[in-house]
């Protein structure tokens, strides 16, 4: 029992030491603190992937998508050529 409260006292002393440095601090200095704790808890638990766009490629972009988007691009183009066509010709008639 003796080494049980013994324990419990330098817990507590701990505790509140470390309480009265941040008691002591400045608001900027304790800001900082939170903020560095509260971030590196999260990198920690989630990870971190930095998710960059190199010369505006898109990290999702990949051949299957390039390659429908390609095919949307040509249909499209090739509807309007024939209106365009279909417009000229009656334009021509009348």
């Amino acid at each position: 029992m003796k080494n049980g409260v013994e324990a419990d006292r330098k817990r507590n002393e701990s505790r509140d030491s470390k309480t009265a440095k941040l008691m002591n601090a400045e608001a900027p200095d304790l800001w900082k603190s939170f903020n560095d704790h509260v971030l590196k808890a999260c990198v920690e638990l989630c990870g971190k992937k930095i998710a960059t766009r190199d010369r505006g490629d898109i990290w999702w972009w990949n051949e299957e998508v390039k390659n429908v988007i390609a095919t949307k691009g040509n249909i499209h183009r090739a509807v309007h050529a024939r209106m365009s066509l279909k417009k000229t010709m009656t334009d021509t008639r009348t």
